[in-house]
């Protein structure tokens, strides 16, 4: 990657060159559901294929649902919201329909808040290669992740969660999320299916992500999105270190994910057991006195490990964890980049259920 050209840069680059406005959902479209829903295949994808949708040309231009087909489909999947009482542009309340609070939920609000950056890591690295029509995807994704309502996931549980996420003659297993073919739909998420098949498994998390938006980008093949889920997941694990240890209820772990791309600090973030997942904040500040004043345009920790723990018998369990830090630096004046080699030390404290954690850079 050629450091003088930022991955922003990057973005519009891509985006001049192929995205196109992306049609809206018919509010006043009328559903043929005479016709069944098994006929014209899964309402979230895996139907038809429709050549020529967007005209974005190249030998993939009819993996992209056109306009009309996009509509019908949404018309489709609004039907069954209707009758479910599952209104798109509310949260919801109770817990049938919510945003979640629970260790799963907030682990994949979480990633959605973070997604972005694993996106351009994506697009900023070559060890896994990228067709030109998964990184229209990619790119696309991007450009709708901005405009995206804080709510975008909906967590659903009950009765209406069997029948939106198992439709017969349609689904040929209970999906764990589903979503319709714009951006401005929600993600519905299969709570009972995602405590089951997800607990623990950050990648699985971030695929389901990827396949979903891909989906509302206009991309209708599961197949096709599941290989580019895999691999985002790839990038990610490459560039990511994990530690654990175990305590009174389970496994503390620390993960750092890194990236590769301009102004963006690897994400730390630890839970324990059952809890909510815990991003740990970077002190800009300590990065900007690193860097002089000078922009940041990479924080990348190596070497992760335990350094030490105390233990005491009514205050709870403190440790520590170390890393190498390179902090990449790009000078203001000149745009030249230069490296800053420094300690990163995570301090946790663990009292209960309750961890607490912080970050300090160090020489």
């Amino acid at each position: 990657m050629h450091k003088s050209f930022s991955t922003f840069s990057f973005l519009i680059l891509c985006l001049f060159q192929v995205a196109k406005p992306m049609a809206k959902i018919n509010k006043n479209l009328e559903p043929s559901m005479t016709t069944s829903l098994s006929s014209s295949g899964d309402v979230v994808g895996n139907g038809r294929i429709v050549i020529d949708d967007f005209n974005w040309g190249g030998s993939n231009s009819n993996l992209y649902l056109n306009k009309e087909e996009r509509q019908r489909r949404n018309g489709e999947f609004d039907y069954i919201l209707d009758h479910l009482d599952l209104n798109p542009y509310s949260s919801g309340t109770g817990d049938v329909v919510g945003n979640g609070g629970g260790f799963l939920e907030s682990h994949l609000s979480y990633f959605l808040h973070i997604l972005d950056r694993h996106l351009y890591s994506a697009l900023s690295q070559d060890a896994v290669k990228f067709d030109e029509f998964e990184k229209r995807v990619i790119t696309q994704i991007l450009y709708e992740l901005p405009k995206m309502r804080p709510d975008k996931l909906r967590f659903i549980t009950g009765k209406k969660a069997k029948v939106l996420f198992f439709i017969p003659g349609v689904d040929q297993a209970p999906r764990i999320a589903k979503t319709g073919f714009s951006p401005e739909y929600p993600i519905y998420l299969n709570t009972e299916l995602i405590y089951k098949e997800s607990r623990g498994s950050d990648h699985l998390l971030l695929s389901i992500l990827v396949h979903e938006l891909g989906h509302q980008v206009g991309v209708a093949d599961h197949g096709l999105l599941d290989n580019l889920a895999a691999k985002v997941v790839q990038v990610a694990e490459l560039n990511s270190e994990k530690i654990r240890t175990r305590l009174a209820l389970g496994d503390l772990t620390v993960t750092i994910h890194n990236h590769l791309h301009q102004s963006a600090p690897s994400n730390v973030y630890l839970y324990y057991g059952e809890t909510s997942v815990k991003p740990l904040e970077w002190n800009l500040a300590q990065l900007r006195t690193v860097c002089r004043g000078d922009y940041i345009y990479s924080a990348v920790v190596y070497n992760l490990h335990w350094s030490s723990r105390q233990t005491g018998m009514d205050s709870g369990v403190f440790l520590e964890a170390k890393g190498w830090l390179d902090v990449e630096c790009m000078h203001r004046g000149n745009g030249s980049f230069y490296k800053r080699d420094r300690n990163l030390e995570i301090s946790i404290a663990v009292k209960g259920e309750e961890v607490l954690g912080s970050m300090k850079i160090t020489k």
